[in-house]
């Protein structure tokens, strides 16, 4: 797996802030969108990440 120390950039400038001091944004692509789905990939893997989206959300809110 490779790491860069230089933070993803964005077209917008607001998100190149946020991610310049919390690279939050760029987790959640690594982890809901370049993560490779696992092959066995059922009911309890997709209700795992909904579940953990809401839990999230409902944290922050």
């Amino acid at each position: 797996m490779e790491k860069s120390s230089e933070p993803k950039k964005y077209k917008n400038s607001f998100l190149n802030w946020i991610e310049f001091r919390l690279p939050i944004i760029s987790y959640i692509e690594k982890e809901y969108k370049d993560y490779p789905m696992p092959k066995n990939c059922n009911y309890f893997w997709s209700f795992g990440a909904l579940a953990t989206i809401t839990l999230v959300t409902m944290i922050v809110s």
